[in-house]
């Protein structure tokens, strides 16, 4: 099955044209996937914006590096390939900052999440499995730093349409500080997500969707929005 690349190919150019947006994108998950990681960067992009100068010759070594990617044949687009992870692996944005601002100064991450994983059965505890996947039964650890945001929150969902929690300081979340951390059980095989906001002004309510909870969240002014994924089975 391929993949949908209206929004990469039209809808991104329609967009910061002003233009509406036909329903295509409201029912296409590929789409609002990409049009949920583009608002991601272009947020951050504004956060950062004033905050530090770019070294001299930076916009050269952007398209250079724009033209050398996009000659891949089956290359994703740039700006996705940047943001959006293969499975099992994070991205965090700082990653795409140095790639073309290298020799800039250090940004501070305000946030930031991470996960870890602990083997459900007692039997296979200490055990190698043969791979680092992790399986139904496994336990999920969420740790997110959160920074002095006035409104936060940590998300899981579960293959791009089912909500799984979303919670600051109930459970599975306990807050301390500035940190929140949530452990839940992985019931089943599939696609999870996790999403953690934080922003000084209210944060809109969740949806059963990661994609359009965090364009909701740029559009409403997040302050910051990190996505993660993993699989699994």
């Amino acid at each position: 099955m391929t993949s949908c690349n209206k929004f990469e190919e039209e809808g991104l150019r329609d967009m910061e044209s002003g233009h509406p947006l036909d329903k295509h994108y409201a029912a296409c998950t590929d789409c609002q996937e990409n049009m949920a990681a583009y608002a991601c960067i272009k947020q951050a992009l504004q956060d950062l914006d004033g905050l530090y100068i770019p070294p001299k010759g930076w916009e050269d070594n952007v398209w250079k590096s724009i033209e050398k990617e996009e000659s891949s044949p089956k290359a994703k687009p740039f700006w996705m390939r940047m943001y959006l992870p293969a499975t099992g692996m994070a991205v965090v944005f700082s990653v795409f900052m140095l790639i073309f601002f290298s020799g800039s100064p250090t940004i501070k991450v305000k946030t930031d999440l991470e996960l870890s994983f602990q083997q459900g059965d007692a039997h296979m505890r200490g055990i190698m499995r043969g791979d680092d996947t992790p399986k139904p039964g496994d336990r999920l650890i969420l740790k997110a730093e959160t920074g002095d945001f006035k409104h936060v929150e940590l998300r899981l969902y579960l293959n791009h349409k089912k909500l799984l929690f979303a919670c600051t300081d109930k459970p599975p979340c306990k807050k301390k500080s500035n940190q929140i951390i949530a452990e839940t059980k992985l019931l089943s095989a599939g696609n999870y997500q996790a999403l953690l906001l934080a922003s000084d002004k209210p944060l809109p309510k969740t949806t059963d969707s990661p994609d359009k909870d965090a364009l909701q969240a740029s559009s409403s002014g997040a302050n910051e929005i990190i996505f993660k994924q993993f699989e699994a089975w």
